[in-house]
């Protein structure tokens, strides 16, 4: 949770990087030269990644030890040896995947879907590979072996996507005559630190953003502090839990990122004029899509948690197992709901309204720690999420049918 958490954070960079690439004019795209103010932009996301990453790294070097004591609490405290060797492999690749984030939107911003698609190839077969030699035959070095395989399948999915921006955003033709010195100094000049100007400027988009990032990572974190209070069973119930939700809810993320990147595009400009055809139709398309994953990913989350025989894929402990099934029902209404909450949410981060994002987590927040206070076992804790999500989801489809009907300007 902790070294996941920590790099989560930096999402923002990636969001605002994906929403200044979409405002400018022309927006990047497969067949539109890359303009100065795109390598403007991209410049300064990757140098503040790269400051990002090695604060991570620093912090996590320095403070993962007090930081895992205060997650764990004393009933968990025979797991923070693991932990610790785990968080503290899995940061020294911080920097890179801080930089693959941004590297990520600014590939599906020039609408560049293949890239991203490789990356995440090359980073599943990886980890899947690295962990078997790892972990199972012939080293069998457990979690160290976990944290070594995820790490360099961080590595290898954000070099993939590097080179991708560097060959469409910074290589010119000149390039190919030049030695291996000369291009290796042009790529190292993308991961440079930003000039003043050019951090600030992209700090006073980014800073609203961070703050919707540290909203969704405390209710996130709320979770998993609860699940502590249970003891070590509950919590390895929890983690399974998490790691399903978190799965499927990537796809989720996919749609946020759509809506994102082609909402300002298709929306009417002028308030006054109807809503276009290519709006209805993309709207239609998403939500439609949005419905598809909602129901395909609840019912395989139930099959994974409810069903022994695909659980015991995760464990074979018996109380996991049973703690897993008295979650099922929750863990899948929860993902119900996931794929249209974050398609809500792409659309209002699309309209840059983060002021009511920023006030929504602060209320559901408020509800989702009554309920976690009111927990007695984690079946309760899971609950308490299907209530933060569905209290979501009511209060941007409120908003975003609010918007849709003001016709207000996405760009101005």
């Amino acid at each position: 949770m902790l070294i996941d958490s920590a790099i989560f954070l930096c999402w923002f960079l990636g969001i605002s990087t994906t929403n200044l690439l979409a405002s400018t004019n022309p927006p990047p795209s497969k067949n539109v030269p890359s303009t100065d103010e795109h390598r403007k932009i991209i410049k300064t996301a990757l140098g503040t990644a790269v400051i990002g990453g090695l604060v991570i790294t620093a912090l996590m070097t320095l403070k993962s030890e007090a930081l895992l004591r205060w997650i764990a609490g004393p009933k968990n405290a025979a797991v923070i040896p693991e932990a610790l060797s785990y968080v503290k492999i899995r940061s020294l690749s911080a920097p890179l995947a801080v930089i693959g984030m941004v590297c990520q939107s600014v590939c599906l911003s020039s609408l560049d879907t293949l890239t991203p698609s490789l990356a995440v190839l090359v980073s599943a077969f990886s980890n899947i590979f690295l962990d078997v030699v790892l972990c199972i035959k012939p080293f069998n070095f457990g979690v160290k072996g976990a944290a070594v395989a995820t790490a360099l399948a961080n590595v290898g999915s954000s070099i993939v996507l590097l080179a991708a921006v560097y060959k469409k955003h910074f290589r010119t033709d000149t390039d190919v005559t030049r030695n291996i010195k000369q291009r290796m100094g042009r790529f190292a000049s993308m991961l440079k630190l930003p000039k003043v100007h050019d951090f600030v400027e992209l700090i006073k988009f980014a800073g609203a953003i961070f703050g919707v990032i540290i909203g969704k990572l405390v209710c996130y974190s709320a979770l998993t502090l609860a699940a502590t209070r249970f003891g070590v069973t509950s919590l390895a119930a929890h983690n399974v839990l998490l790691r399903i939700f978190f799965f499927f809810g990537t796809f989720g993320d996919s749609l946020s990122q759509s809506v994102q990147n082609f909402l300002p595009t298709v929306y009417t400009a002028n308030p006054r004029d109807p809503v276009s055809p290519s709006f209805v139709k993309f709207e239609k398309f998403h939500a439609q899509l949005g419905v598809l994953c909602a129901t395909v990913f609840a019912l395989l989350a139930a099959g994974f948690t409810g069903s022994k025989s695909m659980a015991s894929a995760f464990t074979t402990d018996p109380g996991i197992l049973a703690v897993l099934s008295s979650s099922s029902t929750a863990l899948s209404l929860s993902l119900v709901a996931h794929p249209i909450v974050l398609l809500l949410e792409g659309s209002i981060i699309a309209k840059r309204d983060t002021n009511f994002l920023l006030g929504s987590y602060a209320a559901t927040f408020g509800v989702l720690w009554v309920m976690m206070k009111r927990a007695v076992e984690l079946k309760n804790v899971w609950e308490g999420f299907v209530v933060f999500q569905g209290f979501r989801l009511i209060q941007y489809g409120a908003r975003y049918l609010w918007m849709r009907g003001k016709r207000v300007e996405f760009i101005e």
